[in-house]
């Protein structure tokens, strides 16, 4: 999705939208139930389907895959590498995941590359001989 799907840019380079943001249907008042349920409940909602699965991994995590409290009563080098490694193990299984999902299957939607028409290139400078790197600015 791009900037200029939803807004346009002045003659500073400020973006401006179209058309302002609205409140989620939460702090809307009066109160749609049947609307408030598909915003919390629904396909894109805030807690299904991701939120949801999150804290049931969490809660799998705590359950099956964490040391007994009898074991971490004491100060030892064995419950925490275990913790550790299941943290690492978690960390490479949910980052992985999304990355595979987001980044290398590009699932973002039709519109997902970054446009760089209307941005100037700004190259870093050269620092002990390291090869500059090469980004884009929106002013």
């Amino acid at each position: 999705m791009a900037d200029f799907d939803w807004g346009k840019r002045d003659t500073r380079g400020e973006w401006q939208p179209e058309k302002l943001p609205e409140p989620g249907p939460l702090f809307q008042i009066p109160w749609r139930p049947l609307v408030v349920l598909k915003h919390l409940f629904g396909p894109q909602g805030v807690l299904m389907p991701y939120n949801l699965l999150y804290a049931l991994l969490a809660v799998i995590a705590w359950l099956f895959f964490t040391p007994g409290l009898d074991r971490t009563a004491h100060f030892q080098i064995g419950w925490i590498a275990e913790i550790y490694a299941r943290n690492a193990v978690l960390l490479t299984l949910v980052a992985g995941g999304l990355h595979l999902r987001l980044y290398t299957a590009r699932g973002r939607g039709p519109s997902s590359s970054t446009p760089t028409s209307g941005l100037r290139r700004v190259t870093a400078p050269s620092c002990s001989g390291i090869r500059p790197s090469t980004t884009y600015s929106g002013t």
